[in-house]
């Protein structure tokens, strides 16, 4: 069985201390997903790929 997750979390020393991190869970068969970090604040996030438990690739992302 594939599972396959989007894994956002923050590299802010603000955010990291409150443990701000999400997961989610994505449809194997779409070809885009959003994601709404309006409610994140401003910072440095760490994105990673998951599959079967295994980060697959990361990138990061600043939210101004």
């Amino acid at each position: 069985m594939v599972f396959t997750t989007i894994f956002l979390k923050a590299q802010t020393t603000k955010d990291t201390v409150t443990g701000i991190s999400n997961n989610y869970i994505l449809d194997v068969n779409a070809t885009a997903i959003n994601l709404d970090v309006s409610t994140y604040t401003s910072g440095l996030y760490s994105v990673a790929l998951v599959c079967d438990g295994e980060i697959v690739d990361s990138k990061n992302l600043a939210k101004q």
